[in-house]
């Protein structure tokens, strides 16, 4: 060790960790392996860490001793979720793309490390231990170094935009080496086809690619999609993994693998894992615009997992080069920044309307301050294959607090369903419960708590719409909100207009629809005579302002324009008619028309009302 600086130095780092110190739920941290290179201990919180060289101390190192000779790992990570246990922990990432990490003493550089672009699990550190910095095929977190190699081979480019084209394309592809291509979605080596020239497409093509140079490591994978002539009038987005990712009857994402059970929803199957793969994902607007970039791809949804047709979340992460996403996906300009969305197939409505969700919530915003998630329909294209007409939607998780309500995500305290996991709203229950909230200052500490409003416009639109899942809650608390409900996974509702959800959701035994959620909240509310009467007027006032005949129509008819003319081809594919869709579009239209003559007969029963005093709240009887 004697060349190497003396104290405490960098030996080993990474930057795209897929498969090293995995913690909960086999999450990933970057890290950095430090070595006391000293015959005496070092306590690591005399030492700043960073990659800035003008704040040097931005991050203090952990309160920990290190003998001499010994080496430290420290995880890297802005989600603490990530880390395993009994590892020091830092709140920042490492970027893949590469960047200098200072070590300092009291505003003094002691050591620091230049890092380049990095693929996954492959590490960068001092070769073989007191060597210089080398790129690490077989990282060693914890341990001495081994051999390395000196650099990575250039990632290949393209001259030819990625996109939706008609006719043909000509593809041209530039690299350093030899440039070697796939056209089955599988990784590139150098048994697979080499580059000579430009590639001439007529049908839809996902071409893979990678250089190849002497004494360097393969590049990483050029992942491009070109949709030819197949005519979608959406947007389209390209998702590209390697196949075995998908399809492998061991790790295979999709599939029901070796442990599925043999009834539905098939628990135990492998599209039930919580497993993440590594992929492209591709937005190809109708003006040409868009983005390509590198992401985890997972399975999503509860049950609607089981489904033929399922979700897809897209995380970014550093592991896979990009740690956000920058880009307008909603097209609103102070909402770009995204570590993860979702793309959903309308979970149970997916043989139905295909819009259900999207067309309750969104008329809901429009009219309350109840969150939702925002959505935008897409054309999605799995390896190069149509899959079907999809949605973009926000994740329902704490960036879509943090990216929405302008905190930071570890501001947001989220929850679901009862919410037992979280002592704040614990304790709003519990209050609420064991006080009568008839007594106003009862009643105003419990407001005082909650977004009371926004509270009573979703249990209002939840029973409006009649959804038979409305066990699936999302719910949060931050520093400048109180607790607020999210209007969420509404595929059950809109089905039938004879449904007393009255009944149910106010069920004052406390279960709910279907037993699936606590009323304690909304029973406590409803003996607040204060709340009773603003309770029942506002239901008036969803039925006439939210629920009405040409509201529901005229966002129906939008929706259907907007998605019709590729439903037709997704019909086919998953072998169903196009008027057997029209047909579920049409109940939604006849569901509005009968709801609205309904509703109020179950609240007048329910809450055993006359007509006079249906009539003062604001219903037409």
């Amino acid at each position: 060790k004697d060349c190497l600086p003396k104290g405490l130095i960098i030996s080993e780092l990474m930057s795209a960790n897929l498969s090293y110190i995995k913690g909960p739920y086999g999450r990933t941290c970057d890290w950095v392996e430090l070595y006391n290179n000293s015959d005496t201990s070092i306590n690591l919180k005399d030492y700043g860490i960073s990659t800035d060289s003008s704040d040097l101390g931005k991050y203090t190192l952990p309160d920990k001793t290190l003998a001499p000779g010994k080496y430290t790992v420290i995880l890297l990570s802005e989600r603490v979720d990530a880390v395993k246990s009994g590892y020091s922990h830092l709140l920042f990432n490492l970027s893949s793309a590469g960047e200098t990490l200072f070590i300092s003493k009291d505003g003094v550089v002691v050591d620091y490390a230049i890092s380049p672009e990095l693929s996954a699990d492959v590490s960068y550190g001092r070769e073989n231990g007191n060597g210089g910095f080398a790129v690490m095929t077989s990282p060693t977190p914890g341990a001495v170094n081994g051999s390395g190699v000196a650099e990575m081979s250039a990632t290949p480019t393209t001259q030819t935009t990625q996109g939706t084209y008609e006719g043909s394309v000509r593809v041209t592809l530039t690299g350093a080496g030899t440039v070697y291509y796939t056209t089955d979605c599988t990784t590139p080596t150098q048994a697979s086809t080499r580059y000579t020239g430009p590639i001439t497409l007529t049908e839809t093509t996902v071409i893979r690619a990678v250089s190849y140079e002497n004494g360097k490591l393969p590049s990483k994978s050029l992942d491009l999609t070109y949709v030819v002539n197949e005519g979608v009038s959406l947007p389209v987005v390209s998702l590209v993994t390697e196949p075995d990712n998908l399809w492998d009857y061991y790790t295979g994402i999709y599939v029901k693998g070796p442990n599925a059970s043999s009834t539905f929803p098939y628990v135990g199957a492998n599209f039930w894992q919580n497993w993440e793969k590594e992929a492209t994902v591709s937005l190809f607007e109708k003006d040409g615009t868009g983005f390509s970039v590198p992401c985890g791809l997972s399975i999503f949804g509860a049950y609607s997992r089981a489904r033929d047709l399922k979700g897809f979340s897209c995380g970014f992460r550093d592991a896979y080069g990009m740690g956000t996403l920058n880009y307008p996906l909603f097209g609103e300009e102070n909402l770009t920044s995204f570590e993860s969305f979702i793309l959903r197939a309308s979970g149970q409505d997916d043989t139905k309307s295909r819009m259900r969700d999207v067309l309750m919530t969104s008329l809901v915003a429009e009219k309350t301050n109840v969150a939702v998630q925002k959505y935008r329909p897409v054309v999605v294209f799995l390896n190069g294959e149509f899959w079907g007409v999809y949605y973009i939607r926000e994740k329902a998780q704490e960036n879509y607090v943090a990216g929405n309500y302008n905190v930071t995500r570890a501001e947001v305290v989220m929850t679901g369903a009862d919410g037992i996991d979280k002592k704040e709203y614990v304790h709003l229950v519990d209050y609420a419960k064991t006080h009568d909230l008839s007594v106003k200052e009862h009643y105003d500490y419990v407001c005082s708590l909650m977004d009371i409003d926004n509270y009573m416009d979703y249990i209002i639109a939840e029973i409006y719409v009649g959804n038979t899942d409305n066990g699936n809650i999302r719910y949060f608390m931050t520093p400048t909100t109180k607790w607020t409900w999210i209007l969420y996974d509404t595929d059950y509702g809109f089905a039938d207009a004879n449904y007393d959800s009255v009944k149910d959701h106010l069920n004052p035994e406390g279960t709910g629809a279907g037993n699936a959620f606590s009323t304690k909240l909304i029973n406590a509310l409803l003996k607040s005579p204060t709340f009773k009467e603003a309770f029942l007027r506002r239901i008036a006032w969803q039925i006439d302002n939210i629920w009405t005949k040409e509201n529901v129509h005229g966002r129906i008819a939008e929706l259907e324009g907007l998605i019709g003319q590729d439903m037709k081809r997704d019909c086919e594919k998953w072998g169903r008619t196009y008027s057997n869709w029209q047909s579920h579009v049409q109940t939604l239209r006849d569901f509005v028309v009968y709801r609205n003559k309904q509703l109020p007969k179950f609240v007048k029963n329910y809450f055993g009302l006359t007509d006079a005093q249906m009539q003062e709240y604001g219903f037409k009887v």
